[in-house]
């Protein structure tokens, strides 16, 4: 897990709820990540003195966190007022251990920390420099400290992350009455495999057809599988079906995988967490969203993490760690 500390002059500590490895974001200038061109409307009942910050640099740790997949499920967007927040106060430590928040303040610190007026959750849009797009996110908190104003949200796809109150855009009434309902395939199990062999299982050519075969028959994927590398869906006779790009590859614990089809996005996670001292890992796999058929999706994943487990637990393990 990757985080800074505020400043020593702060003296402000922060608790994040983390399963594993956890991006920090390195964070570009304003104009740069704010690529929505519309006037956020929710914003425009805050003092615009409430939501300024005092450097280009977030100073309460500029979190990118996707594969947090444990601690921040995937969400139906229809669902996001359901997720646990906290109002009208400061979250306690537990709170931000729990779910309910991400960012703990001590007021004795910082005497200035305070819970902006705004009612939590919101669905809001967070332009995303990995994957290159305005993802849909559910901010759970905001807070002004200091001459700061921050916000932290959840990915509607699972995952957390946190930014400047300025770098989201809260959805209008209207805009949150036309989302569909659509749910997230959301499977994981135990591997007896260290996390090198189920990522060369996951991206190895040779097993592109055996893994393919539980989603689609006689399908297949192809892909150099780094960041930016183009990933292509191939039917029987090779012909392209739909077509993404790896916008995240951290080797050895995710692999993310984002598609544009004809406007609908679409994203497919493969987190890997392990215990080295026993070589047992555990896969968590999260695609979607899906508007129908999301059980037989399901199913399709499921038979297709039970291969990647099969093909990992008889892997040629003696001569791969050569």
């Amino acid at each position: 897990m990757n985080f800074k500390l505020a400043p020593l002059s702060l003296l402000m500590f922060v608790f994040m709820l983390f399963a594993a490895a956890c991006g920090q974001q390195e964070q570009l200038p304003l104009e740069v990540q704010q690529a929505d061109t519309t006037e956020p409307v929710a914003q425009n009942s805050i003092p615009e003195s409430e939501t300024k910050h005092a450097s280009k640099m977030h100073p309460y740790g500029g979190w990118y966190c996707p594969d947090n997949l444990n601690g921040f499920p995937a969400v139906n967007a229809v669902d996001f007022e359901k997720v646990p927040v906290v109002n009208g106060r400061l979250p306690t430590k537990d709170e931000t251990r729990n779910g309910s928040s991400l960012m703990y303040f001590d007021t004795k610190e910082i005497p200035s920390a305070r819970p902006l007026d705004l009612q939590m959750p919101k669905l809001a849009r967070y332009f995303s420099k990995y994957t290159n797009k305005n993802e849909l996110v559910i901010v759970i908190q905001a807070v002004v400290a200091e001459q700061d104003t921050i916000v932290g949200f959840r990915y509607i796809n699972g995952g957390n992350g946190s930014a400047w109150f300025n770098e989201v855009t809260f959805l209008t009434e209207d805009e949150v009455l036309a989302e569909k309902s659509a749910g997230f395939v959301e499977t994981g199990l135990e591997i007896m495999a260290i996390p090198e062999i189920i990522f060369d299982i996951i991206t190895n050519e040779k097993y592109a057809k055996e893994l393919g075969e539980t989603l689609v028959k006689g399908a297949h994927y192809k892909s150099k599988w780094h960041e930016g590398a183009k990933v292509e869906m191939l039917n029987e006779k090779e012909e392209p079906m739909h077509e993404g790009h790896v916008t995240i590859y951290w080797d050895g614990t995710y692999i993310q995988v984002d598609y544009n089809n004809d406007g609908e996005h679409y994203v497919e996670k493969f987190f890997v967490t392990t215990e080295r001292e026993s070589d047992r890992s555990e896969l968590l796999i999260v695609t979607g969203p899906f508007q129908d058929e999301l059980l037989s999706h399901q199913i399709a994943w499921e038979d297709w993490a039970m291969k990647v487990k099969e093909l990992s637990e008889t892997h040629d393990y003696i001569n791969y760690r050569k």
